[in-house]
């Protein structure tokens, strides 16, 4: 999960997953809502056979992805600063 741009409520991911079932989606809508993130339009970027949760931990400035199917998975992925290039 890349996060493009937020505002404090909503924003702009990029999401890409690897492995078995690969897929990728540039330039999903999200929102924030107590630390609940829900992504809007990712199902048309062959994300569709994921289920799973997003949530925001702030005290750790970092994204907790809760994977439900197609394996049971939760990941924990922690912010890092961008180079000069990716900004």
């Amino acid at each position: 999960i890349e996060v493009v741009s937020y505002d404090g409520k909503v924003g702009t991911v990029n999401l890409k997953a690897d492995g078995s079932q690969s897929a990728q989606c540039d330039g999903a809508q999200f929102e924030n809502q107590d630390n609940a993130i829900t992504i809007e339009n990712d199902q048309g970027c062959g994300l569709s056979k994921y289920d799973y949760t997003v949530r925001y931990c702030p005290d750790q400035d970092s994204l907790i992805v809760n994977l439900v199917k197609p394996f049971n998975v939760r990941v924990v992925l922690n912010s890092k600063s961008c180079s000069a290039g990716e900004v």
